[in-house]
């Protein structure tokens, strides 16, 4: 079997679908993965054969692609910004996939272009949602994004998709646990829960030795803004000041692209990067942008949560994990048209963060939470479980529906 794989150029993007991917790799079938060229030797970090194409870009260094990435605190922004992405790389994955004829796509959701080229070519997509589905018709029309879905999908020449979720058409794997958007968005009859594993192996090299336990004895919480939102200004240092008034270690990543800090308490470690599943075993708790890879790898261990959201899907994942109860949330704005907040101006407070490390630390039903949620990951069903159905898309030409 053929199968194109398609990840926005980011490594929360492509780290969870790398499990996926290794296992139909490891089976014999032919993987390549088609990426914007800097993004390719990530890929190959991990043992993934990968083509460069399309525009150079990478989500790490954005803002020389998309500017005031940073500041989309307006709802469904990122949606719209991610169709114009799909529609500059369509006419080079089309092209593609014209010439190598893959038997499957298999696709980030945030990735738009493989929808498109799977509908036009008549080739089976899979995209795999390591977010809230961005595909469900009812999230893009809560974002206000339809009118936006609708242009790009004319621009490939493909009739309007009028709410009928052909994105999802025939597999939509989902490592978001069911229990979280039943509410909001009731999963379709191709939606699967897969079962969340991380893979983090494409950071930088020279990884530096983790921080394994608190080096006094005290609670160790691991802060970050990912590698995407590192260099949002101010919002760092702030949570840096708020960690540095808790009598608690403090681990911080900023990524290889982020900004040191400027003042630094002294029970906080600054790091560039250190994989996190390497490092979560040791901590206490987590305060993050609300990034699915951070926010559901500490779930996943049973940690509670502490949400930062800046923009993108972010203020998704903060307000799903704080209603649920396994996390707080930092953000106190919900801007016009908005579900969820988003951090505000001058936001979060540090004696704001402080406080919420205190509770993080603190509070046993936060931790009681983040454990049921933590066995609701674990009930989904297996990257080879995944993998064996991505194969019978292919076998049988048709959608595979949920029993």
């Amino acid at each position: 079997m053929r199968v194109a794989a398609t990840v926005l150029p980011g490594l929360g993007h492509l780290n969870p679908m790398v499990p996926l991917l290794s296992e139909l790799a490891g089976r014999g079938h032919e993987v390549e993965v088609v990426v914007p060229p800097p993004f390719v030797d990530y890929v190959e970090r991990v043992g993934l054969r990968a083509t460069g194409l399309g525009p150079a870009w990478t989500e790490m260094a954005i803002d020389d692609v998309h500017p005031g990435w940073h500041d989309l605190r307006e709802p469904g922004k990122h949606l719209r910004v991610w169709t114009e992405f799909a529609t500059r790389f369509e006419p080079y994955l089309v092209r593609h996939v014209e010439a190598t004829r893959p038997d499957v796509i298999v696709h980030d959701h945030m990735e738009f272009a493989a929808w498109l080229v799977g509908e036009q070519l008549d080739i089976p997509w899979v995209p795999y949602a390591m977010t809230v589905r961005t595909l469900d018709p009812t999230l893009i029309a809560l974002s206000g994004a339809t009118e936006a879905v609708e242009a790009m999908r004319a621009s490939a020449g493909l009739p309007p998709d009028n709410g009928e979720g052909r994105g999802g058409h025939w597999l939509y794997l989902d490592a978001m646990p069911p229990s979280l958007t039943a509410e909001l968005l009731p999963p379709g009859p191709t939606v699967h829960h897969v079962r969340h594993v991380a893979d983090d192996r494409t950071g930088s090299d020279g990884v530096p030795t983790p921080m394994a336990s608190s080096r006094s004895g005290r609670p160790l919480v691991y802060l970050t803004l990912g590698t995407i939102f590192n260099r949002a200004d101010g919002i760092m240092q702030r949570l840096i000041d708020g960690a540095g008034r808790v009598d608690a270690d403090v681990l911080v990543t900023v990524g290889e692209n982020g900004r040191v800090p400027a003042s630094v308490p002294d029970n906080v470690r600054i790091e560039t990067y250190v994989p996190q599943e390497s490092l979560y075993p040791s901590l206490s708790a987590v305060v993050c942008h609300a990034g699915f890879g951070t926010v559901f790898g500490a779930i996943a261990h049973g940690l509670p949560v502490g949400c930062a959201p800046i923009a993108a899907d972010q203020r998704v994942n903060a307000g799903l994990i704080s209603g649920a109860g396994a996390g707080v949330n930092l953000a106190t704005t919900v801007p016009d048209g908005g579900l969820f907040p988003v951090l505000g101006e001058g936001e979060p407070d540090p004696a704001l963060v402080a406080a919420t490390i205190e509770r993080l630390l603190d509070d046993v039903s936060l931790r009681e939470r983040a454990n049921e949620l933590r066995t609701e990951l674990r009930t989904g069903i297996s990257q080879s479980d995944a993998a064996d159905l991505v194969e019978k898309v292919v076998a049988d030409g048709a959608p595979v529906l949920r029993r």
